[in-house]
């Protein structure tokens, strides 16, 4: 039985998860410079990103299967039309700045995971 070893893209994420925290930081901030938004919203997209960054760091740190990529797919796109059209229908459809937000808030999530336990999954392999 061959050895499973993280590909160049799960290494480059792990390895550059600091750099690219800031640069979704930075992404968040310039989002947030536009206008206030809901507590509940950021909070809503703060638990879709925790969920999504677990998902795919535990493809990448346990056994890889085609169900943790249905699975993270799912909470990403699942979660977010859950938010803007279930939780949050009174927004306008068009208003791209809010799904930025969203977006860069998932981001953040899945980089800090990535950079908190980047040490535990590459020494895995």
């Amino acid at each position: 039985m061959a050895t499973q070893r993280l590909n160049r893209r799960e290494t480059f994420l792990l390895r550059h998860a600091p750099v690219l925290l800031i640069v979704s930081l930075v992404w968040l901030l310039l989002t947030l410079w536009r206008g206030p938004i809901m507590r509940w919203y950021v909070l809503s997209w703060i638990g879709i990103g925790v969920l999504y960054g677990a998902c795919v760091l535990l493809e990448c740190w346990k056994r890889p299967s085609a169900l943790w990529n249905v699975f993270s797919g799912f909470i990403l796109i699942g979660g977010g039309f859950f938010i803007t059209k279930v939780l949050f229908p009174d927004k306008p459809p068009s208003d791209w700045f809010h799904e930025s937000q969203g977006i860069s808030i998932v981001f953040v999530c899945f980089f800090a995971l990535g950079w908190a336990f980047r040490r535990k999954i590459m020494s895995s392999y």
